[in-house]
């Protein structure tokens, strides 16, 4: 795998922890000073899958040149805007499957790191990834309304636990947050993946086959909260997650019914990074991530990322 490294509008900081991450990876790396050496570059690769472009958010004409000619490469897009006021040209562009915040105050280079190695090794699947070696990461698996109630109030009693020697009471605005994006996450992935669910109402009583099981993963490393949420369907595909994210998509609905796109805009709004694994028709994962800042606004402020995995496309 080749990685193209263009990022004119970062800070020399952000370049030099780009660069350490990048080369940390063992990805063989060209840093370009222009769009046309990028061009040449790729260009000069034999199979367009092998290619892995660093770009940012100002390169539109360069991410439509490769959504015309290497629509199989992955691009990864430094951004310092919110998502949603990114243009189309950027947000559909098809071989950008990775939008990584990159400001002053958000970069984490752990993340950047993370996307490559999921690249290279072509493994994508795991909540271990995203964080420290050795973390205990909790499970639970729902097949009806009682495991899901219980599964719910497991991950909230852990979340207060982490915050129970504060008396700001700011873990306990985590915990009721957390468990309002978990209930939609399990919601989504049993009313708009399961397809023998599709036209049943919300609020029907839950009672699932084993390989329609709901998986329900979390855990905290002392540096950010992470939890996932796993069906068995993998039916998601980036051009849908892109229009749930649009701001213009409220009150909007698909096939008759009430889109999965409000849940899922809900806990974007809501994270610092969020993260789709997908095996098309056999299973697809949610991965959210956030730390426990002191003030909730600086994370419902921040810029996020978001980060899409098929199985197909690597």
């Amino acid at each position: 795998m080749k990685a193209i490294c263009y990022v004119p509008s970062l800070t020399t900081a952000l370049r030099v922890d780009l660069g350490a991450v990048i080369n940390a990876t063992g990805v063989g790396v060209s840093y370009c000073t222009s769009e046309s050496e990028v061009i040449a570059v790729a260009q000069g690769q034999s199979d367009c899958r092998g290619i892995l472009l660093v770009t940012d958010e100002n390169q539109a004409n360069l991410l439509q040149h490769f959504n015309l000619n290497y629509p199989n490469s992955f691009v990864i897009v430094l951004i310092k805007s919110h998502l949603h006021s990114l243009s189309e040209d950027i947000r559909y562009c098809l071989p950008a499957h990775s939008f990584v915040a990159a400001t002053d105050h958000i970069f984490d280079p752990r993340d950047l790191g993370t996307v490559i190695q999921k690249v290279k090794t072509r493994e994508i699947f795991g909540l271990e990834r995203y964080l420290q070696f050795g973390t205990e990461i909790f499970s639970e698996r729902i097949l009806c309304d009682a495991d899901k109630v219980q599964t719910l109030a497991k991950v909230e009693r852990f979340v207060l636990g982490l915050g129970e020697n504060l008396s700001n009471g700011r873990f306990t605005q985590y915990a009721s947050r957390i468990r309002m994006m978990l209930d939609e996450l399990v919601l989504n992935a049993i009313f708009h993946a399961n397809p023998r669910f599709k036209n049943v109402d919300r609020s029907s009583a839950l009672m699932l086959k084993e390989d329609e099981a709901v998986t329900v993963r979390w855990a905290y490393d002392g540096f950010r909260f992470a939890y996932s949420v796993t069906d068995q369907f993998g039916v998601i595909e980036k051009k849908h997650v892109m229009s749930y994210l649009d701001r213009t998509f409220y009150g909007r609905t698909e096939d008759g019914q009430k889109s999965a796109g409000l849940g899922l805009q809900f806990v974007f709004d809501r994270i610092q990074s969020f993260v789709i694994n997908v095996c098309p028709r056999t299973k697809t994962e949610v991965i959210c991530l956030l730390k426990f800042e002191k003030k909730m606004k600086d994370i419902d402020s921040a810029v996020r990322s978001l980060h899409f995995f098929c199985t197909e496309n690597l």
